[in-house]
């Protein structure tokens, strides 16, 4: 096995196994159609993909373009925060929302997040 880095996606083994897991079940799509939902009508769905980002987007873990989604996903976050009074989501969970996208943000601007 070719290892890189402690991370539990840093090794070659890890890698293909992502890989197929994402071309045997459609994962990706299924986040990028999430994450295209209209924030106003299915908030919770959108941040549940966006946290898909957060979590996996990260390494060699995300196939493609990995930077797409980040950007995508952080969008998604920025505006549940900008409408935040209209979306009427309680207090603690923006303040998740919030620490979501400062990884996202951090993670494109090369940070580690």
């Amino acid at each position: 096995m070719g290892s890189w880095g402690p991370e539990p996606w840093a090794n070659d083994t890890a890698s293909e196994w992502y890989d197929d897991l994402f071309e045997q079940t459609g994962f990706v799509l299924r986040v990028d159609g999430a994450l295209r939902r209209d924030v106003a009508e299915d908030a919770e769905t959108v941040r549940a993909a966006a946290y898909l980002v957060v979590a996996l987007a990260r390494g060699t873990v995300w196939p493609g373009d990995r930077r797409a989604v980040l950007e995508l996903a952080a969008s998604k976050l920025q505006e549940m925060v900008d409408r935040e009074d209209e979306l009427d989501l309680p207090d603690h969970h923006l303040d998740r929302v919030r620490e979501e996208l400062q990884v996202l943000q951090d993670r494109l601007a090369g940070g580690r997040g």
